[in-house]
């Protein structure tokens, strides 16, 4: 899916550099005739990201001053072209915008559309894309603000590939819109929305194509422009009763952008590794061993797996671990179904090993991994994060199956952040499982809440 959006043409911007200056009189006499009602609450209903594309633009100064006349911090994804030639003006309007506490980020310098999926064009080439995110930084940071480290792809058009490229450049994707359920909403500004329509939009959410999407909460991003002409002054306009509905339901607005603001189209950025003092798991890098043979089971880990007839799977403790001085290997030599996995243990007897975890909270799993399987033909096997919790009847539930792994001959890092814990449940276990003939080696797992 992808979102054509309009944005002010860069010669009209050159020729109207003192509208950057001096914003758009209407704008300000309308929202001057009424009192504010600024953001003002206790925040307990969380945090929502407001951004703003397409600037600097003739009405990015009106947007300016309604956004700090409410109080509301914002994030401006700026077009370095709009930037580099809209001169002293548009410098100014992106120091005063960091002045007022907003955060100013990358919209790429062209604002050409990377994959060429919205404007028909060819895609760009990696050496373009480059060029498009390091230009754009280049003429941020001349006007006197500092360098970027967020961009939003043009269109929302992005792949894997061209988002590692950003991302080895130091920039974090936040994309303009999202599959359903990831949290990121457009108002649709862009596309002649009314003021009203915006609002709504904001508000209770939008229905495209059978999927539904909701309101603001906690944690959604919002994409609204400051760049465009009328289109802008209906955000403007719209600005006020979307900060009435946010103090009503105790939300507040945050320049701080959530670490996967992928919108689920490119692959999410890993997660830190928790430090040792959040690390819920006991013995996580697997050093205490029930016993002394090479198959004994780390203390607080059990070696599982779910269909073993007809599979052949050997357990061994190794050397050359990531951590410490052991790491648990586990090789199929023969798979009919099922899988083999090391988990942390759900036998009674070490229920003393797990920590209490809360229903309701997210919580985060790394493990670090290294191995051999096959990833095509008949031989296909996979690895990938999965999860349980005991409920409250104390039985262990399959919960989720999360992240999937390709193989490594180094030690890679995978993570996978769980829905929220279900009603009742009281404890979490998880580990990688191998589906299929390979060898997996893991070692130095870690559990926190998020």
């Amino acid at each position: 899916m992808t979102r054509r959006q309009w944005r002010w043409p860069f010669a009209f911007l050159a020729a109207a550099g003192l509208a950057l200056a001096a914003g758009v009189a209407v704008s300000q006499a309308a929202s001057a005739s009424e009192p504010k009602r600024p953001l003002s609450n206790d925040c307990s209903g969380g945090n929502v990201a407001l951004t703003f594309d397409d600037g600097p633009g003739p009405n990015s100064r009106a947007m300016l001053d309604e956004l700090n006349a409410l109080r509301v911090k914002a994030t401006f994804f700026v077009v370095g072209k709009n930037v580099a030639t809209g001169g002293a003006a548009a410098a100014a309007m992106l120091r005063a915008e960091v002045a007022g506490g907003h955060s100013v980020q990358n919209h790429t310098y062209d604002h050409a559309s990377i994959t060429g999926g919205s404007t028909g064009t060819a895609p760009l080439t990696d050496k373009q894309i480059k060029q498009e995110l390091e230009k754009a930084s280049t003429a941020i940071v001349a006007a006197g603000v500092p360098k970027p480290t967020l961009y939003r792809p043009p269109y929302g058009d992005i792949d894997a590939h061209a988002d590692a490229l950003a991302r080895g450049l130091g920039y974090r994707i936040v994309m303009p819109w999202g599959l359903p359920g990831t949290n990121i909403m457009d108002s649709k500004d862009w596309d002649g929305s009314s003021t009203e329509q915006i609002v709504s939009n904001v508000v209770n959410g939008y229905t495209i194509d059978g999927s539904t999407y909701n309101g603001i909460e906690d944690g959604t991003i919002v994409l609204m422009h400051d760049g465009l002409g009328q289109e802008t002054l209906n955000s403007i306009a719209a600005l006020q009763p979307i900060v009435d509905h946010m103090n009503a339901n105790h939300l507040c607005a945050t320049t701080t952008i959530r670490a996967d603001a992928t919108g689920g189209v490119v692959p999410a950025p890993p997660l830190p590794e928790p430090p040792a003092s959040l690390n819920l798991v006991q013995n996580p890098s697997l050093e205490q061993r029930r016993g002394t043979g090479l198959s004994a089971e780390p203390v607080c880990f059990q070696h599982a797996g779910a269909d073993l007839a007809g599979t052949t799977a050997k357990w061994s403790r190794i050397a050359g671990a990531h951590r410490g001085v052991a790491a648990d290997q586990v090789t199929v030599t023969r798979w009919a179904s099922g899988d083999r996995k090391l988990v942390l243990s759900q036998n009674t007897e070490d229920s003393s090993c797990l920590a209490a975890a809360r229903p309701g909270v997210r919580y985060g799993t790394w493990v670090w991994f290294k191995g051999s399987w096959a990833t095509s033909g008949a031989r296909a096997a996979t690895v990938c994060v999965i999860t349980y919790y005991r409920d409250a009847d104390g039985t262990w539930q399959y919960w989720e199956t999360g992240t999937c792994v390709a193989p490594s001959s180094t030690w890679k890092l995978t993570d996978y952040v769980t829905e929220p814990l279900p009603a009742g449940a009281d404890a979490v276990s998880f580990g990688l499982a191998l589906s299929g003939t390979g060898t997996l080696v893991t070692d130095d797992y870690s559990l926190a809440a998020q």
